[in-house]
């Protein structure tokens, strides 16, 4: 049996030095190639407006707070 976890993040954007931060952390299962149906969210609302990268994930500020 072959278990895999697959990370995702989701950002307020990508340069941490302009005070950009992680808003999701995601994990997806996968055992033998396919997905489980067992998966991990956990929002984090960072006090850093999410701006423009909303057009990205579509995580809204009003959503994280």
């Amino acid at each position: 049996m072959e278990r895999l976890i697959a990370l995702d993040t989701e950002t307020t954007g990508l340069n941490i030095s302009d005070g950009h931060r992680i808003i999701e952390i995601g994990a997806v299962e996968i055992v033998n190639r396919e997905i489980t149906g067992n998966e991990f969210r956990k929002y984090i609302f960072s006090n850093k407006l999410v701006g423009e990268s909303l057009s990205v994930h579509g995580i809204s500020d009003v959503f994280l707070r």
